[in-house]
């Protein structure tokens, strides 16, 4: 069984991770024991404070002390929450970077991993949305700031009229994109009618956006930095690589969100974010880039799907958003080696790790709800 631990601060509560329901977990062990204290002891503080940079080393400090893992990934997430959703000087931004800095080089001092670091990108100024809900036809969104919408049943005047906002950077058919790109049955099943591209600093407004104020958004960046005993050219080279090493030495691959090449505080080489004209922005498609070193054509998400026809009361997983299944080409789930995650980016940690147990902050959309641990297959 795959068992959730759900932490609210006040009491917590155990689930079988597959169906969402409560577990009934009918004899405590001492990994049980050891996990749920951890969370008792590490309240997550919110993704725009401060100290979730601390809490994310905290935690990971903890769990490498409890179950010693080969491999851990570790997701920075509050210099990119707290970019996009909060306005902020260079005074403010260069604290943010100096904070995640420091917690990166006292994991790595304490811990002793061979450190791979991975920035995700910068941020860029919001300059407008492009709304889409004046169209007669379907546009969908999703996330912070897209920068990608899928667009179902437009009208002549729909395409014209896209045509036309010089904002709009690309509109793609479907037959295009399964000509250009091909991919599994889960993505070209799920590819919309039209895949629509912003241009630099724009972002769509459709079905599926958050409701905040954003101040930046993705920056589309089509290199982004990497520090690593190895040389990476694309995203898709960084799992393998890790894989290549992991038997010799313990690997931790960082995620630091929302920090590009400008201002990565680390010694790096340009990696290329790209696949073919496609660019990774922070989320599911680049971290699972990263972690499985396949690109977006080979998971089942592609920009713009219909999210909602996957959602269901009795949808498997339903602690992690749209997955219906765990990917199971990622680092972490490699039965061979012990692996662990920590993160301040909720779904995505335990996600695209993988690991055989995952900690992370149970929030959405900034409402912070607490804290989770997932257990993969160790009580079986």
């Amino acid at each position: 069984m795959n068992l959730g631990i759900i932490d609210v601060r006040e009491w917590q509560t155990m689930v079988d991770f597959r169906t969402g329901r409560k577990a009934q977990v009918l004899k405590q062990n001492h990994l049980i024991n050891a996990i749920s204290h951890l969370l008792r002891m590490h309240p997550y503080p919110g993704d725009i404070d401060p100290s979730s940079n601390a809490w994310v080393t905290d935690v990971a400090l903890d769990l490498n002390s409890i179950y010693h893992p080969d491999f851990i990934f570790l997701t920075y997430a509050q210099p990119f929450f707290t970019s996009v959703f909060q306005h902020l000087n260079n005074e403010e931004w260069q604290a943010i970077i100096t904070s995640v800095t420091n917690e990166v080089n006292r994991f790595i001092a304490l811990s002793g991993f061979v450190p791979v670091i991975v920035g995700s990108g910068r941020t860029t100024p919001l300059q407008g949305e492009i709304d889409l809900s004046s169209l007669q036809g379907l546009a969908n969104c999703g996330g912070m700031g897209p920068t990608y919408a899928g667009l179902y049943y437009p009208s002549k005047e729909d395409l014209t009229q896209l045509q036309d906002d010089e904002r709009v950077e690309m509109i793609i058919p479907r037959h295009q994109l399964i000509d250009e790109w091909g991919g599994n049955a889960d993505f070209t099943s799920r590819l919309p009618e039209y895949l629509l591209s912003a241009g630099q600093g724009y972002t769509f407004r459709g079905i599926g956006n958050m409701p905040r104020i954003l101040y930046r958004i993705n920056g589309k960046d089509k290199q982004i930095p990497v520090k690593a005993p190895f040389g990476a050219k694309s995203i898709t080279e960084i799992a393998p690589m890790i894989k290549k090493i992991l038997p010799d030495h313990r690997v931790a691959l960082i995620m630091v969100e929302g920090i590009g090449c400008e201002d990565f505080p680390f010694a790096y080489e340009q990696c290329d974010n790209t696949f073919s004209w496609h660019t990774y922005g922070t989320g599911d498609d680049q971290y699972l880039a990263l972690t499985s070193g396949k690109h977006l054509p080979f998971h089942p998400f592609p920009p713009g799907h219909k999210y909602y026809r996957d959602d269901c009361e009795d949808k498997p997983y339903p602690y992690s958003g749209i997955y219906r299944y765990m990917p199971d080409n990622v680092i972490g789930a490699d039965t061979s080696i012990k692996s662990a995650a920590v993160g301040s980016r909720s779904i995505l940690t335990h996600v695209a790790s993988g690991a055989d147990i995952s900690v992370e902050c149970f929030a959405r959309a900034l409402y912070n709800y607490g804290s989770m641990a997932v257990l993969n297959n160790l009580l079986d």
